[in-house]
This record gives structure tokens, C-alpha cells and sequence, in this order.
């Protein structure tokens, strides 16, 4: 949706081609680097493809505040789980998600 509003393409005419990877710390929420493609490639009048230095991403983006985990479990004798206990304190990613821009 941020890539139609700034193009102005219809969403049925927006293509993006997501990578796959792990640990994002909660940054792939964030639709700043579609921003950032979608105003390169309209100024060059093609697709372009956005890659950050692993030194921008970590100075210039934004990251989820840390979380304080307590992780239980039970096993029995065989070392099968019989229980499970995991409690999670942290602030809300849905609220810096739905912030307004």
C-alpha cells in the first residue's frame, strides 16, 4: 500500500519482491525502505533494487525495544517435554507499527 500511494500505480500494479531471511528485529514492520525503493525508482524510471551496508542498518534504522523472556519446561525420564512455560515482557510492536506517519 505504501508503494501505490507513492507511485500512484494502482495496488494491482505494485510488485514487490520480498527476500526471505530471518531476524529482521522487527524492522521488516517498517515500511521505510519501500519508501526509499519506490522514490529511486521513479526517479530513474525503472525497477530498482535498495541495499543498505550492514553499517547504515545499523546506524540509520529502527529496531524493536529489547524483551525480558523466562523460558520452563518439564521433561520426562526419557527426556520427552511433559511442560511448558514461556512468559514474554515487552512493549507492543503493533503500536510503533500503527504510528502515523
Amino acid at each position: 500500500m505504501t508503494a501505490a500511494k507513492i507511485s500512484g500505480l494502482p495496488n494491482d500494479k505494485v510488485h514487490v519482491h520480498t527476500t526471505f531471511l530471518g531476524c529482521g528485529l522487527g524492522r521488516r514492520g517498517d515500511t521505510g525502505f519501500v519508501t526509499e525503493a519506490v522514490i529511486a525508482s521513479k526517479s530513474v524510471g525503472k525497477p530498482v533494487k535498495v541495499v543498505w551496508s550492514r553499517e547504515e542498518d545499523m546506524k540509520y534504522d529502527l529496531y524493536r525495544a529489547a524483551t525480558c523472556q523466562r523460558i520452563e519446561a518439564g521433561l520426562d525420564s526419557q527426556g520427552h517435554l511433559t511442560g511448558w512455560s514461556h512468559k514474554v515482557s515487552c512493549s507492543s510492536l503493533l503500536r510503533q507499527l500503527n504510528r502515523q506517519e
